[in-house]
């Protein structure tokens, strides 16, 4: 779901800075999540700020073993894929260097040209089925790995207190000075810039390695009681209909030639 950036700003500074300024008996709050062990700490009492957290999606993903072994299958299907539109493409090729060699009267030109058109069309059939069966693919496999990050992230931060987990995202320094970058990459970094949603986060609310440890270990089948869905009441209609559509998925829509 995209937010503009002023609500989000918004959002991030209500939940950052919403402390009170004296918890019971006079004494300054605390919200570190460090601080915090109790499973009870979950329960917020009327005028207590929520214990915030924040995580590094993508650095999750990147580590979770079942996406590493899962995106490495997916490759290597691409990479197959790739071969065999590269071959197909050369021999088009050599196809069409032949028919330009032909004579316009030449006895096989007509049969040849036939050929080499029909090659053309199941070239292009070939290549759209195979993208759209792996994007399909590859967006069943993000599916997979969100419901995984979903309880997983639930998880390690009622085990720790937290109320809100927030996404970050840490961009670099430029490496090279701003007036020397090329347009494409001042604008992807505006883009990065424009959709943080956190911009500043201290080590103690951070949950990301607590998150990638826990995640290292297999999860609960997605068919085990504590994590089956619930069924809805009557005219509530299907999970997952009504969301939003994702603006991208990592890798989605590659093209093989």
């Amino acid at each position: 779901m995209k937010f503009p950036v002023s609500r989000v700003l918004a959002l991030a500074m209500f939940v950052l800075l919403a402390a009170p300024s004296q918890a019971q008996g006079g004494s300054p709050a605390t919200t570190s999540p460090a601080s915090v062990t109790p499973a009870s700490a979950t329960k917020q009492t009327p005028g207590t700020a929520p214990t915030v957290g924040v995580i590094d999606v993508a650095a999750i993903v990147d580590q979770y073993p079942v996406f590493i072994k899962m995106r490495a299958s997916l490759d290597a299907r691409f990479s197959e894929f790739k071969e065999k539109i590269t071959a197909s493409t050369e021999k088009l090729e050599q196809m069409r260097m032949t028919l330009g060699s032909m004579a316009e009267d030449a006895p096989q030109r007509a049969d040849f040209e036939f050929q080499y058109k029909m090659g053309l069309q199941n070239h292009d059939f070939q290549r759209k089925n195979a993208n759209d069966q792996l994007a399909n693919e590859e967006l069943r496999l993000m599916l997979m790995i969100y419901e995984d990050l979903d309880y997983s992230v639930a998880k390690v931060a009622n085990k720790r207190g937290v109320t809100i987990v927030i996404p970050k995202r840490d961009i670099p320094p430029s490496p090279t000075p701003v007036a020397d970058m090329r347009m494409r990459d001042v604008q992807d970094r505006v883009g990065a810039f424009q959709r943080r949603t956190v911009w500043f986060a201290a080590k103690e609310v951070d949950l990301t390695n607590a998150v990638i440890k826990y995640m290292q270990d297999p999860l609960p089948p997605r068919t085990s009681p504590e994590r089956a869905p619930k069924p809805l009441p009557a005219g509530q209609g299907t999970p997952g209909r009504g969301l939003d559509r994702p603006g991208s998925t990592p890798g989605a829509g590659r093209k093989g030639g």
